[in-house]
């Protein structure tokens, strides 16, 4: 009465190792874009073009371009006028559709008003000329660094704390006109040559004596104004440059600092007539200005600070004192060639 079991047939031979083919490779099943896909044309495979039909294709192209220049010449070219001077530097003929008999012929005799390949590549008296313009150019850059070893010199014989002193002193002078003078320079050199140089082109003049003029108020001005601030604020400034462990250099820093500043309006002024001589390509001027501070310097160092015993006071008046001999120098030589002919003339 109750229910029989089926006996499992088991699956022998081919017919098992075709299940086991099923189950581990199942049928591959397509997904709706991919039967989309497949219902579509297929796109023909690109085929390479064979080596005859390249070369039909540039024969093709050559003939082509040789029609194209046989129907340009084909056409007349326009008259020439043999009376007619032409200017024929720089142009280029294509097709020679020139008329040598007719047209004018380029001489090379003739000599061309541009800056180019003219001239040979090494000139000896260019070469001259820049030697003789940058070695006093040089001598004029390097007198401040001389000058300050003079004034190290002198005081370091006098007093090591006063000569510590003018470390701190000197940097809080020197960096703020230096800033200032060098600004003032490059741009007084600028608008001196350009102004000689729009004169020379329109009348001949190449006088530039409005802008020099111009250029040493406004450095004489902002000296005065820089000077004034400078001495205000020079007790903090020298105090926050040595630094709590050098307050012993304060005092003299600050006697140092204080009486460099009355120089600067003259260190302004000499900087921005040194460059208008150098922007007139005349560096003589203000090499024997600079000698002659120079000698005024190291003078005035000896007798003020080993003969009357003015310690760094006296290196900083002799500093000074150089810096005017100097801007005196150039001014008196600026307003001399302006009555001669003008700045630059």
């Amino acid at each position: 009465s109750g229910c029989v079991r089926a006996p499992t047939v088991r699956a022998t031979g081919p017919a098992r190792r075709a299940t086991t083919r099923r189950a581990v490779h199942p049928p591959r099943v397509l997904r709706p874009e991919a039967n989309a896909n497949a219902s579509s044309p297929m796109r023909p495979p690109s085929v390479r073009a064979t080596s005859s039909a390249r070369r039909r294709t540039r024969r093709a192209a050559v003939d082509s371009t040789a029609g194209l220049l046989a129907s340009m010449d084909e056409r007349d070219p326009p008259p020439v006028d043999p009376n007619l001077e032409l200017e024929l530097d720089g142009v280029v003929v294509l097709n020679g559709s020139v008329d040598p008999d007719t047209a004018p012929i380029a001489r090379d005799d003739e000599k061309d008003d541009d800056d180019d390949d003219d001239g040979p590549f090494f000139s000896g008296e260019l070469f001259a000329r820049l030697v003789r313009f940058t070695l006093p150019t040089m001598a004029i850059w390097l007198s401040g660094p001389i000058l300050s070893m003079v004034d190290t010199a002198v005081v370091g014989r006098a007093s090591t704390l006063e000569l510590a002193a003018m470390t701190p002193g000197g940097v809080y002078v020197d960096y703020p006109s230096y800033l200032l003078s060098s600004a003032l320079a490059v741009a007084t050199t600028t608008l001196v040559a350009q102004e000689r140089m729009k004169r020379r082109r329109a009348d001949g003049d190449s006088d530039a004596s409005t802008t020099v003029s111009d250029a040493v108020a406004l450095a004489a001005l902002l000296g005065l104004v820089v000077a004034v601030v400078l001495a205000v604020a020079a007790a903090p400034a020298v105090a926050k440059f040595a630094g709590p462990r050098s307050a012993a250099v304060v005092p003299a820093a600050l006697t140092y600092a204080t009486i460099r500043c009355l120089g600067v309006p003259f260190a302004l002024v000499a900087s921005v007539a040194q460059a208008s001589f150098l922007a007139c390509k005349s560096p003589a001027q203000p090499l024997l200005a600079v000698g002659a501070s120079g000698v005024v310097n190291l003078i005035a160092d000896v007798v003020l600070v080993c003969g009357l015993g003015w310690g760094i006071g006296g290196a900083a008046a002799a500093t000074v004192a150089s810096q005017a001999v100097v801007a005196a120098a150039l001014v008196y030589l600026l307003l001399k060639q302006g009555r001669e002919g003008g700045v630059g003339a």
